[in-house]
């Protein structure tokens, strides 16, 4: 069943991986001595939660190359609690540096993309818990595929909000 998302897994598992190589590389440019407790807070949340996401479409997609589909769905529940874990334990530092505080710049963003973040995850864990108890449900399988565009899509966001502000 998933041969026909195979095209698919292997250029979503070499865009992530590429992404992850271009994150690192916008890491090392961004200004690690940054003295604003509020922007270096909320540019290590950014890399991390860019990071998760971007392991979790590049696993995911590779266990859709297993051609397995419980394997693909196992990794999706995974994926997910992990992502899930890891913006729980960002956020509150951004939280606590002001990043959502009224005064802070790009504020909207600063709520959005955790909000999405968990949104997508739970999406995520929702389909795969799904398939793993119907695995031959096709319109449970495309929606835990389609999720992945909604990793990218948060990854890129995030990145590209690395890169300016510093």
């Amino acid at each position: 069943m998933l041969e026909r998302y195979s095209n698919f897994f292997i250029a979503s598992a070499g865009a992530s991986a590429a992404f992850i190589g271009l994150l690192f590389v916008s890491l090392t440019i961004a200004d690690t001595a940054e003295r604003d407790e509020r922007a270096r807070t909320n540019r290590d949340a950014l890399a991390g939660s860019a990071f998760v996401q971007l392991l979790d479409a590049f696993f995911v997609s590779i266990g859709g190359l297993a051609d397995e589909v419980r394997i693909f769905a196992g990794l999706g529940v995974g994926m997910a609690i992990l992502g899930l874990w890891t913006t729980s334990r960002l956020l509150p530092g951004v939280i606590r540096a002001g990043n959502w505080a009224r005064n802070a710049p790009v504020r909207t963003s600063n709520i959005a993309l955790p909000i999405t973040s968990i949104v997508v995850y739970a999406l995520q864990l929702v389909f795969a818990i799904g398939v793993l108890f119907y695995p031959d449900n096709s319109a449970l399988l495309r929606l835990s595929v389609l999720v992945l565009l909604g990793l990218y899509a948060g990854a890129v966001a995030r990145a590209w909000k690395i890169t300016r502000t510093t």
